[in-house]
């Protein structure tokens, strides 16, 4: 069955000028890291710092819940994602893998291992036209079930289960008297 949310990404990726690139990117963020760590599928170019590294520098939306409205460096890496379908029987999830990962963003996630804390990932997708706007995001996602080499990671992150949540509410006909009619 083909969903409403393909059908529109579809139609928005064929109506847009041949000439604009499409910049998919991913933050993962987690407790130990000093800051979120950021890609992009881009070769990018040399951003200054110690080390440099090949990037692209892409701005936050403003209710981002780090570095707001800010410029960032989203590390260049190959990167595949696919993007969660609907699926009435299981919690969407998407898959993500990273190529030739930059050892930055390896050392950041060796050290998210070892806790127990999860890892939140947000996807947004920029155009080269326009680096300054974020025009797709789907955010809410945690990492999950990852596996890496030294060159490669792979992963799924979704979102909250909710099919296997706990609710702690009892609905009794007290509290609520209209479960009672």
């Amino acid at each position: 069955m083909q969903d409403a949310w393909s059908d529109a990404i579809k139609e928005a990726y064929a109506s847009a000028p041949v000439d604009v690139v499409i910049w998919p990117t991913l933050e993962l963020n987690h407790p130990t890291f000093n800051e979120p760590a950021r890609v992009v599928v881009d070769q990018g170019e040399l951003m200054p710092g110690d080390p440099p590294v090949w990037g692209r520098r892409l701005r936050i939306e403003a209710g981002a819940p780090v570095d707001a409205g800010q410029l960032v460096t989203f590390l260049a890496c190959n990167l595949t994602a696919t993007l969660p379908a609907a699926d009435e029987k299981q919690a969407p999830e998407m898959s993500i893998s990273l190529d030739n990962v930059p050892g930055l963003l390896m050392q950041a996630l060796d050290q998210a291992v070892t806790t127990s804390d999860p890892i939140d990932v947000i996807y947004r997708e920029y155009m080269a036209d326009d680096p300054d706007t974020v025009h797709f995001k789907l955010d809410g996602l945690t990492l999950r079930r990852v596996t890496a080499t030294m060159v490669r990671i792979e992963g799924k992150a979704g979102f909250l289960d909710l099919f296997n949540r706990q609710f702690l509410t009892d609905y009794t006909s007290q509290e609520f008297p209209s479960l009672a009619l």
